[in-house]
C-alpha cells in the first residue's frame, strides 16, 4: 500500500496542475493580443508621424534632432540600472517583491538623474554647439527621463499581467504625441515645438503608468534603501549590458556629429533608421511576452526552454527575413515617396541597415536565453565588447566614407559599422547560448531562407517592370520558394499560439 502513495498523490495533483497551466496559457494568449493591438496603433501613429518629419523639417533641421535623441540616449541609460531586465526575470514568479525595492530605486534615479544633467551641460558647452542644439538637448533629455520610469512601470505591468490599462496609456500616448508633432509644424514651432511634443507625451504617460502600476501592485512610496540597495546589485550585470547594447545603437549617430561637419549627414542616417526601424515591428514582444513567458519556462525546465527558443526563432524570422528583403530592395522608391529628393542620398544606409536587423532579433533571442540561463555577465560582456567594437568602426570607417562617397557617404560609413558590428554581437551571443538554440530543421529553414532570398534578388534584378509591380512580384515570389524549399512550414503558423502557452509549448 506505501509504494502505491506517491503514484496516488500524483494523480491527484495533477487535475489541479493543468488547470493553472491552462489560466497561464490563456492570460499569456489575451495579453499577447491586447499588447499586440495597442502596439499596432501606436507603430501605425509613429510610422506616420516618423516618415513626414524628416520631409517636414529637411535635412539640416532633422539632423540636429537625431543627434539629440540620441546623444541623450546614450547619457541617460544610465538611469536605466538593469532594472527593466530584472523585473520581467523575478517579478512575474514573486509580483510581491516589487513593493520592496521600486521607491527606493526612484528615489536613487532622481538624485543620479542630476548629475546627468550637469554632465550634459558640461559637455554641450565644452563642445560648444550651438544654441538651438543645446535647447533640443535639454528638452530630449527630460524626455529620456520620463521614458527611463515609462520602461520600468511598464516591465512592472508586464510582469504582472495586467496590460489592459497599459494599452490603453500607450496608444493615448502616442496619439497626443502624434498631434503635438503635426500641431507644431503647421504652427511653425518648428524642431524645437516637435522635441517640446516628446517630452510632453512622456510626461502623460508616465503620470498614467504610475496610476497603474500602483493600483495593480500596490506600491509605495516609503523608500526601502536596503531592498532597493539589493535589487540594484543583483541587476548590476542587466546594467551594464544595457548600456552597452543601446551605447553600440546610439554611438554611431553621436561620433557622426563630431566626426562630420554637415548636419545633413546626420539627416540622412536618422531618416534611414527611421525606414529601417520598421523591421523592428517585433522587438517589443520580445521582452513583453517572451521574456516572462520564457522566465516561466525556465522555473519548469531547461528543455521547454530552449524548445521555446528555437521556435521564437523560427517564427520570428520567419516574419522579419521576407520583411527585410523586400525594404532592401524598394529601399531607393521607398526614400524618394516617403522623404523627397533632399533624402535620396539616404539609399545606400538604408540598403545596409535594414538586413541588419534580422542579426538583432538573432542576438536578442541569444541574449534572453543567457539571461534566464542565469549567464547574464555573459551577456554583458559581449555587449560591452560590442559597443566598444563599433565605436571603432565608427571612427574609422565613417571619416573614409565621408571622403569618398560624396553626399550620404558618412551616413552610409555609420551604417557600414552598424552591420559589422551586429554581426559580431550576433555571431557571439549564439555561440554562448550553445548548439541548443538551433536544431536541425531550425539551420534547414534557416538556409532555405537565404536561397530564397538569393533567388528573389537575381529575379529582381532581372525585371523591367516598374514600382510597385516589382517588389509585388518580389514578395509573390518569395512566398513561393520560402514554401517549396521549406523556409517556411505553413502549419507552424498555427504556432503562433503556443509560443506563448506556458503549458504547450514544447
Amino acid at each position: 500500500m506505501g509504494s502505491l502513495r506517491p503514484a496516488a498523490l500524483a494523480a491527484e495533483a495533477a487535475p489541479r496542475l493543468e488547470p493553472e497551466h491552462g489560466h497561464e496559457a490563456r492570460r499569456a494568449l489575451r495579453n499577447s493580443l491586447k499588447l499586440g493591438s495597442s502596439l499596432l496603433i501606436t507603430w501605425a501613429v509613429a510610422l506616420a508621424v516618423r516618415f513626414l518629419l524628416p520631409r517636414w523639417l529637411g535635412p539640416e533641421q532633422f539632423g540636429p534632432m537625431n543627434f539629440a535623441d540620441s546623444f541623450t540616449a546614450l547619457v541617460f541609460v544610465a538611469l536605466g540600472f538593469g532594472l527593466d531586465s530584472y523585473i520581467r526575470k523575478e517579478v512575474p514568479v514573486r509580483p510581491e517583491c516589487a513593493r520592496e525595492f521600486f521607491a527606493g530605486v526612484s528615489y536613487v534615479r532622481l538624485a543620479a538623474s542630476l548629475l546627468l544633467i550637469g554632465a550634459v551641460v558640461f559637455i554641450l558647452e565644452w563642445t560648444r554647439k550651438p544654441v538651438q542644439v543645446r535647447q533640443l538637448v535639454y528638452l530630449f533629455a527630460g524626455m529620456q527621463l520620463c521614458f527611463t520610469f515609462n520602461n520600468s512601470l511598464a516591465a512592472l505591468l508586464h510582469a504582472k499581467g495586467d496590460v489592459g490599462g497599459l494599452s490603453v496609456a500607450s496608444v493615448l500616448a502616442k496619439l497626443l504625441w502624434g498631434a503635438g508633432i503635426l500641431g507644431s509644424v503647421f504652427a511653425g514651432l518648428g524642431v524645437l515645438g516637435v522635441a517640446a511634443a516628446y517630452l510632453g507625451s512622456e510626461l502623460i504617460k508616465m503620470l498614467l503608468l504610475t496610476f497603474l502600476a500602483h493600483k495593480h501592485l500596490q506600491l509605495s512610496w516609503r523608500p526601502r534603501l536596503r531592498s532597493a540597495g539589493a535589487v540594484l546589485a543583483a541587476s548590476m550585470p542587466f546594467y551594464v549590458a544595457a548600456f552597452a547594447q543601446t551605447a553600440t545603437a546610439k554611438v554611431g549617430v553621436t561620433l557622426l556629429s563630431f566626426l562630420v561637419a554637415d548636419d545633413r549627414e546626420l539627416g540622412w542616417y536618422g531618416a534611414a533608421s527611421n525606414l529601417s526601424n520598421i523591421a523592428l515591428i517585433l522587438t517589443p514582444m520580445l521582452s513583453w511576452v517572451l521574456m516572462p513567458t520564457l522566465s516561466r519556462l525556465a522555473a519548469r525546465s531547461l528543455d521547454e526552454l530552449m524548445s521555446a527558443v528555437r521556435r521564437a526563432i523560427m517564427l520570428v524570422l520567419s516574419a522579419i527575413i521576407p520583411l527585410s528583403l523586400l525594404m532592401t530592395l524598394g529601399a531607393g522608391a521607398l526614400v524618394k515617396v516617403l522623404f523627397g529628393d533632399a533624402f535620396v542620398p539616404a539609399t545606400r544606409s538604408v540598403q545596409l541597415l535594414v538586413p541588419t536587423f534580422v542579426l538583432t532579433y538573432l542576438a536578442s533571442l541569444a541574449a534572453i536565453a543567457l539571461v534566464l540561463l542565469n549567464r547574464s555577465w555573459t551577456v554583458t560582456l559581449i555587449s560591452v565588447a560590442g559597443a566598444v567594437w563599433t565605436a571603432l568602426l565608427v571612427v574609422v570607417i565613417v571619416p573614409a566614407a565621408y571622403s569618398r562617397l560624396g553626399p550620404g557617404g558618412g551616413a552610409t560609413g555609420c551604417a557600414l559599422a552598424t552591420v559589422l558590428s551586429e554581426a559580431v554581437i550576433a555571431a557571439a551571443m549564439l555561440l554562448a547560448v550553445g548548439r541548443k538554440s538551433f536544431d536541425r530543421t531550425t539551420l534547414q529553414r534557416l538556409f532555405a531562407a537565404g536561397v530564397s532570398c538569393v533567388g528573389v534578388v537575381l529575379l529582381d534584378r532581372a525585371l523591367v517592370v516598374p514600382d510597385p509591380y516589382r517588389l509585388l512580384a518580389d514578395a509573390l515570389a518569395y512566398v513561393v520558394l520560402a514554401v517549396v524549399l521549406g523556409a517556411v512550414d505553413l502549419r507552424e503558423l498555427a504556432a503562433l499560439r503556443k509560443l506563448v502557452s506556458l503549458g504547450r509549448l514544447r
